[in-house]
C-alpha cells in the first residue's frame, strides 16, 4: 500500500520535468531579436539617371522624382533631394545642394539644380532622394561631365520666311569647336518668350522651323553645343536674326474665261477660284497686237466684268486675261489664265 504512491509521485515529478524542459526549449527563443539594420543600410531604391548641360557658366542638373517604389509597403512622397558630386579623382560623392518639399515632391516631377561650372578637370554628380523618415532613399545613377572651354557661336545666321515655314542656316564654328552640334532657340517679336526648338541638338547647320503662323515675325538664335548628350557643354548664342512669315503663295490662275461681245461692250465670265484669303480679281486687255493693259487696278469681286468700248476702232481685236490676288499683306497675284478674244469690232453702221 505504501509503495504505490511513492511510485505514482516519482512518475509525475519525472513528467512535470519533461513538460518544463520542453516548455524551456520553445521558450528558448522568445525575447530575441534579428539585428538591427539601419537606414542606410537599406538598399536604396533605383533613380533615373539625370541630365547634365553647361551653359553661360552655370551646370544644370535636370532629372525627374522616382516613382517606382522597391519596398511598398509605405508609399510616403519623397520631401528631400540632395545632389551630390564628386570632383574626379576624388573618391568619394559630398553633398553640394539640397532641394526640400515638406509636403512631399509629386512622383515623376521634373526638378533642375544649377551651380557656377568649372573649367578644368571631370566631375560626377548622383542625386539620392528620402522621405520624411529618412527611413528609405532612392540613388540615381551617376554621371559624369569632362569640363571644356565653351564652343565659339555660330557665325553668319541667316533666316527667310513664308507662310508655311521660316528656314534657317549658318557657317559652323572653326578650331576646337569643329564637329559640334547645335541648338536653336526661337521668340515671337515683339517680347515673346524664348524657346528651345530643338531639345536634341543638330547634326547639320541648318533647320526648317515649319511651328509657324502666318503674318508673324520670329527672331532666332543658334548656340553649338559640344559633349555627350548627358553632359554637354553648349557656347554663347550667335548674333540674333529674324524674319517675317508672310503669305507668298499666290492663287491659282482662273480658269474658263470666256469673252462675248454685246452693244458697244465686251463682257467677260471665267470660273470662281476657290481659296480662303481671295481679295479678288484683276483684269488685263491688249487691242490687236498690243501690250497688256491692266483695267482693274481695285480687283474686281465675283466671276463677271464689263468692259464699255464705244469708241472702238473698227476691225479692232481685243485680247483679254485674269489673274487672282490673294488678301496677304503683300498680296500675291497668280499667273494669267489663259487668254480669250472677243470678235473684230464691226465697222461703225455695219449690220
Amino acid at each position: 500500500m505504501t509503495g504505490r504512491p511513492a511510485g505514482r509521485r516519482r512518475r509525475v515529478a519525472g513528467a512535470c520535468a519533461t513538460v518544463a524542459a520542453l516548455a524551456l526549449a520553445l521558450c528558448a527563443g522568445c525575447g530575441k531579436k534579428a539585428p538591427l539594420r539601419l537606414p542606410d543600410q537599406r538598399p536604396a531604391e533605383r533613380a533615373g539617371a539625370p541630365r547634365l548641360s553647361v551653359r553661360e557658366g552655370q551646370v544644370t542638373l535636370e532629372f525627374s522624382v522616382p516613382a517606382h517604389r522597391v519596398f511598398p509597403e509605405r508609399q510616403d512622397p519623397w520631401v528631400l533631394a540632395r545632389i551630390l558630386r564628386r570632383d574626379i579623382p576624388a573618391r568619394d560623392f559630398v553633398e553640394v545642394g539640397t532641394i526640400l518639399e515638406r509636403n512631399g515632391f509629386a512622383f515623376e516631377a521634373p526638378l533642375s539644380w544649377s551651380e557656377a561650372a568649372r573649367s578644368a578637370g571631370s566631375s560626377a554628380y548622383r542625386v539620392e532622394f528620402r522621405d520624411a523618415a529618412r527611413q528609405r532613399r532612392a540613388l540615381s545613377d551617376p554621371v559624369e561631365i569632362a569640363w571644356q572651354q565653351p564652343p565659339a557661336a555660330p557665325a553668319g545666321v541667316t533666316a527667310s520666311g513664308d507662310d508655311h515655314a521660316v528656314v534657317l542656316a549658318w557657317v559652323p564654328p572653326s578650331g576646337p569647336a569643329a564637329g559640334a552640334r547645335y541648338r536653336v532657340y526661337r521668340r515671337e517679336a515683339p517680347d515673346g518668350q524664348v524657346e528651345s526648338l530643338t531639345p536634341v541638338p543638330l547634326e547639320e547647320p541648318r533647320h526648317t522651323d515649319s511651328r509657324v503662323k502666318p503674318a508673324r515675325e520670329y527672331c532666332y538664335r543658334v548656340r553649338a553645343v559640344l559633349g555627350p548628350p548627358a553632359g554637354e557643354v553648349e557656347g554663347p548664342s550667335s548674333a540674333e536674326v529674324c524674319a517675317r512669315t508672310d503669305d507668298v503663295t499666290p492663287p491659282p490662275p482662273p480658269a474658263a474665261l470666256h469673252v462675248t461681245a454685246g452693244p458697244g461692250s465686251f463682257q467677260l465670265t471665267w470660273d470662281e477660284v476657290a481659296v480662303p484669303d481671295l481679295l479678288g480679281y484683276r483684269i488685263y486687255r491688249s487691242i490687236d497686237d498690243g501690250p497688256l493693259e491692266l483695267l482693274t487696278p481695285m480687283p474686281v469681286r465675283g466671276n463677271a466684268w464689263r468692259e464699255e468700248t464705244p469708241g472702238a476702232r473698227a476691225g479692232a481685236r481685243y485680247r483679254y486675261v485674269v489673274t487672282a490676288v490673294d488678301t496677304a499683306a503683300r498680296a500675291n497675284e497668280s499667273p494669267f489664265s489663259p487668254a480669250a478674244e472677243g470678235p473684230a469690232v464691226p465697222a461703225a453702221g455695219a449690220p
